[in-house]
């Protein structure tokens, strides 16, 4: 990584050096908003010259001076930008010069070089003249905002709401039917279960823009309903650029602070990578023997554990993060190469004083009153590492673009946690539990790219490859767990949960997706423009996992000095040793067969769809794409009375037609309708048959592999107005038809902490959307600077219970995940120079359904949130290329809680999960150099 930054920063200082002015820029259609390749660009004052290339841009290499540029292509109006001050210093980009067919326009067209650098308006052609229902938010925004990662950035977008600052939800819906992608290819995130990545890793100034799709094409991945959400990277810096920036941010209830718990971890857990000291100290096929066998061997096993188990109080350090990026474009001859890379790093600590997980019963007996079935609460403390690299490097030449991007994810969480577990109802019992929990997520990723045109631009191919590789390894998750008798007195007791466990947990996923994508262009009957595209994707996906488990077992405790701490369970004096006496600790395994699986997915996709103007108004894109999905899974029950090896547990051959119809009411409006059918499938996790314990709350997910795909009807109408500089109102309406949606319940009416997926028979979630974006220009004066957005969704969901629920008297409820509103607004400052800048940012998500419930155990709901955060910002120094930065989060001071649903009539709070995330500060400084 550093000879990789080395390099890096060794180019742009060489690229720098040149004594040549350069000149950049990228011509489009002023109607379609697309890219024009081979358009002439003719320097007046020399007559010399280029053309654009299949990307629509251009460079020149001229000596210093001021110089005229005409811009021409067949059909088109010239375009004539005078007085271009190329400077030797550093490049001058135009932006976007637009030009307008000759039909409309019989004359020359002169515009300034200060018109056409106003890139705000960008994204805005984009969204204008998509072909699908489309949001979303562009790079200037990023900056204009202040938002420093991709998390920040697209909460600004319609019915878009964030979870945890990381994992995206469009339109309301939960995680299932919303699908993330990189530069339009799958990858899988931190947490592979997940269809969302974990998208704060992306720093901003790596981003082009952050496109959602809220409506289905044919050439897009069948399997999302809410929306995709593409981050697309730069491949062609404008300009040669290195930026850094560093940020410290404090939680007075977090940072600093001397109730921290944590333990001894490993030389590299500051990198979120653990050094191999948790790593199972023996090999996995060692098999423990029994300890009546009086063994030498459980001695020597026993060992080699780690002796720490206990949370140990210690000081919390300051969240802190840095990130470098850089990149340039440079003329090779006739090709151009472009490059860039990123690192980022960011360190975050965490610590609650007051956790509580509760689990709640309602009873007919008990006239339906609430009775708490078991209480969970203590304090907790994380350490989350974040560390990414990016890099990239594309060249092409008129025709012909080739490129390669890698990206490296590393993830690493520590939890320690101190926890008071109160059963009130079957085994009467008061447990103080330590639990140690390190989690340590990669991800590897290559994508291989080529797009070329042929004959002269009528046809366009499109080819990706990305092999990617992604980990969850959970080594040594210690939990211990000390029952306090009515004497006051610590032992280890298994009947009652008091016991102690040590558990290594292990994934490895592969995958690897290819698609090809040929594009025809012509001209229909009345000379608009018009293509057919058909294209295939191939998906492949491979997981393997594994729990291996082991427990703690003590002899004659009464006479062993423990104290009812951890750390004193293992230490030599402790141990079991093969003499005859027979008392002490030792280990002994417990496989639990259903936790080791294998599983893998193939999916073939083809496509066809065309894009059509009837008229110059009219524009139908119509289209019909297959997907064929088969999933083979190996593994068994823990009883062994269902076995499967390499079997097909779901087989699915889908037709997916879609059909967008745009109306230009004029030049600055459209109203859109759509009608698409997609599908959401079950993950690897689901359909498995896996029970996977949290260590903290301890409870389970099951998996079932009776799941099937859901199916969703989708239609979409949308009315939206653009005005200059991004501004722009719209207002949608939306209604989803699903079939065999995948919900999440309880498992039974007697185990309220053991959860899994079920199919539903159907649902149906509609709704309207509406947002405004606008400068506040028209009331002068001090207000001229700023600008205010704002967008909100209304949700109504409905599904047939599957299970009835004593409690409620109605036999319908909201679908999981479904929120039914969620409000993001935003006002902001820019002054003229640009240097000093805030915002006030306020979203919410309305009260979601997170787990269904059945006979006893009511619905848990995860309760609103209302975040109002707010970023200041000041540039300063030569050319303004420093800025400093300060913001403050969660203002409001709102925690995060998931409660029961009592049902009409009962206003008790009854928590299921209650964090107290508090309000955070932070300040940063950067330089662009």
């Amino acid at each position: 990584m550093k000879n990789l930054f080395l390099t890096v920063i060794a180019l742009l200082v060489f690229t720098g050096m040149t004594q040549a002015a350069v000149i950049r820029g990228a011509v489009i259609d002023d109607q379609t908003g697309e890219f024009l390749p081979f358009v002439n660009i003719l320097i007046e004052e020399t007559g010399n010259g280029t053309t654009t290339d299949l990307d629509g841009n251009f460079t020149l290499e001229i000596p210093g001076g001021t110089y005229t540029l005409t811009f021409s292509y067949i059909g088109y109006a010239d375009v004539k930008i005078p007085e271009i001050k190329a400077l030797e210093t550093q490049p001058i980009v135009l932006g976007e010069i637009r030009m307008k067919e000759q039909g409309n326009l019989l004359q020359e067209v002169v515009v300034t070089g200060q018109q056409v650098r106003n890139t705000e308006t960008a994204l805005s052609t984009i969204k204008r003249k998509s072909i699908n229902v489309m949001d979303g938010i562009s790079s200037q925004t990023f900056s204009r905002l202040g938002d420093s990662n991709a998390g920040d950035a697209i909460k600004r977008v319609t019915g878009v709401s964030v979870e945890d600052g990381k994992n995206v939800f469009v339109r309301g819906l939960g995680d299932r039917y919303t699908k993330t992608m990189l530069n339009d290819m799958a990858i899988p995130g931190l947490d592979p279960d997940r269809n969302t990545v974990q998208i704060d890793i992306f720093p901003t100034n790596v981003i082009d823009n952050i496109l959602v799709y809220k409506s289905a094409m044919a050439n897009l991945a069948g399997d999302f309903s809410g929306g995709i959400v593409n981050l697309v990277t730069k491949d062609f810096p404008d300009t040669r650029n290195l930026s850094v920036s560093a940020s410290v941010g404090y939680n007075p209830d977090m940072n600093f602070n001397s109730n921290y718990l944590s333990y001894a971890g490993g030389k590299t857990d500051w990198l979120g990578m653990d050094d191999g000291s948790r790593s199972l100290p023996f090999h996995k096929s060692v098999t423990v023997p029994d300890e009546s066998s009086n063994k030498q061997l459980l001695y020597d096993l026993t060992s080699q554990m780690s002796k720490n188990m206990a949370a140990i109080q210690s000081l919390s350090g300051i969240n802190s993060s840095f990130s470098i990026s850089g990149g340039n474009q440079n003329q090779i001859g006739k090709m151009t190469l472009g490059y860039m890379a990123s690192v980022y790093y960011k360190n975050d600590f965490k610590h609650y004083d007051e956790v509580e997980y509760g689990d709640f019963v309602s009873e007919e007996v008990n006239d339906f009153r609430f009775t708490q079935d078991k209480i969970t609460t203590g304090k907790l403390s994380s350490q989350n590492i974040m560390l990414s690299a990016m890099a990239g490097a594309a060249v092409k030449t008129k025709n012909h673009k080739l490129g390669i991007k890698y990206l490296r994810l590393n993830n690493g969480e520590d939890k320690a946690s101190v926890l008071n577990v109160q059963d009130l109802q079957d085994n009467p019992s008061l447990i103080i539990r330590n639990v140690l929990h390190f989690t340590e997520r990669t991800m590897n990723s290559l994508n291989f790219h080529g797009e070329h045109l042929l004959s002269d631009g009528k046809f366009n191919i499109e080819w990706k490859v990305a092999p990617t590789l992604a980990t969850v390894n959970e080594p040594d998750i210690r939990q211990t767990g000390f029952e306090l008798t009515d004497g006051d007195e610590y032992v280890i007791k298994p009947s009652v949960g008091a016991d102690v466990t040590r558990a290594y947990r292990y994934l490895t996923e592969q995958m690897l997706n290819s698609k090809v994508d040929l594009t025809y262009n012509f001209t229909q009957w009345s000379g608009e423009k018009a293509r057919i595209k058909f294209g295939y994707n191939d998906l492949r996906k491979e997981r393997d996992y594994e729990i291996l488990s082991y427990v703690i077992r003590l002899n004659n405790q009464d006479q062993m000095n423990l104290n009812g701490d951890p750390d004193n369970i293992l230490k030599e004096e402790n141990l079991w040793k093969p003499d005859g006496n027979r008392t002490g600790s030792y280990l002994k395994g417990n496989f639990e067969p259903s936790n080791t699986f294998n599983s893998r997915q193939n999916t073939l996709a083809a496509y066809a769809m065309t894009e059509l103007p009837v008229t110059a108004q009219f524009k139908a894109i119509l289209g019909v794409r297959a997907e064929k999905t088969d999933i083979f899974y190996t593994g068994q029950n823990n009883l062994g009375t269902i076995v499967f090896k390499d079997e097909k547990i779901l087989e699915d051959l889908d037709i997916l037609p879609s059909t967008n119809l745009i109306y230009s009411l004029h030049e600055n409006m459209n109203f859109r309708v759509s009608y698409n059918r997609t599908l959401a499938r079950p993950s690897f996790k689901e359909k498995s048959l896996a029970q996977i314990q949290d260590p903290v709350s301890g409870r389970t997910f099951i998996g079932n592999t009776e799941l099937v795909s859901s199916r969703i009807d989708n239609i979409d109408l949308r009315w939206e107005r653009f005005a200059s500089g991004g501004q722009l109102i719209s207002v949608s309406l939306f209604y989803k038809y699903f079939k065999d949606p995948i919900e999440l319940e309880s498992y039974d009416a007697l185990s309220p902490d053991n959860f899994t997926p079920r199919n539903a028979d159907k649902a149906v979630s509609y709704g309207l959307e509406f947002e405004v974006n606008k400068n506040l220009q028209f009331l002068g004066g001090f207000m001229s600077d700023f600008f205010l957005g704002v967008n909100a969704s209304y949700v109504i969901s409905e599904i047939q219970r599957s299970s009835n629920v004593d409690l409620y008297d109605t036999d319908t409820r909201t679908m999981v995940g479904q929120s039914p509103y969620l409000v993001n607004a935003n006002l902001g400052y820019r002054n003229e120079d640009n240097k000093l800048e805030f915002s006030v940012a306020y979203n919410v998500q309305g009260p979601r359904l997170t787990i269904v419930g059945i006979g006893v155990n009511p619905d848990v709901y995860e309760n609103a949130f209302h975040a109002l955060d707010a970023k200041a910002s000041y540039k300063f120094g030569p050319k303004s290329m420093y800025k400093i930065s300060v913001s403050a989060g969660n203002i409001l001071n709102q925690d995060k809680v998931f409660t029961y649903d009592g049902g009409s009539g009962d206003e008790g709070e009854y928590i299921w999960s209650r964090l107290l995330p508090k309000r955070n500060f932070s300040l940063g400084i950067s330089a662009s150099l």
